[in-house]
């Protein structure tokens, strides 16, 4: 990846909070410092699920109680991100794919910040920080149906329309 694909890696993160924290990520990156660009984009990942999150728990109970509970656990400075990943997980509100994706960040961050002797080397650390962006900070909301479901359960016989015969409800072309 050339040095310009990362730049405009950066450009396409959502929130100006984790954009910061990608730019500075990319310059640790650009100094050689790749423990600190993966541990730059672990933060902003996690900052970001959390901050998606929040608009969710105005529709959704347990998207509530899940920020509830991961809040409390950050306030109280508790490792709350594994946690995190696996209930937005079980929830659907990531796919197992994003899933998957989490737990290899969380590893190599734990790897590189922690004193294991491993050092993330530049590939790994490309491999976070392009990760990172394209599959977390450039999507706008996390994915969720619960709204939808929520609105579909209380219309009256499972649809919006009070007949099922479909000629009913053909628009003449």
């Amino acid at each position: 990846m050339a040095l310009r694909d990362r730049e405009e890696l950066v450009a396409q993160v959502v929130r100006a909070d984790a954009r910061d924290y990608m730019a500075e990520a990319l310059r640790c990156y650009n100094a050689d410092a790749f423990r600190a660009c993966v541990v730059l984009s672990y933060i902003a990942v996690f900052d970001d699920l959390r901050e998606k999150l929040v608009p969710l728990t105005k529709v959704n109970s347990t998207a509530k109680t899940i920020h509830q509970d991961i809040e409390k656990k950050a306030k109280d400075q508790e490792v709350f991100e594994s946690d995190l990943a696996n209930r937005l997980a079980s929830t659907g509100l990531i796919d197992a794919g994003q899933k998957t994706k989490l737990d290899t960040i969380i590893q190599l961050r734990n790897k590189s910040a922690h004193p294991s002797r491993i050092h993330a080397s530049a590939e790994q650390a490309r491999f976070v920080f392009s990760d990172v962006i394209e599959h977390f900070l450039s999507k706008p909301t996390l994915q969720t149906m619960h709204a939808a479901d929520a609105v579909l359960a209380a219309l009256p016989q499972g649809n919006y329309f009070p007949s099922n015969q479909t000629e009913r409800h053909s628009i003449g072309c």
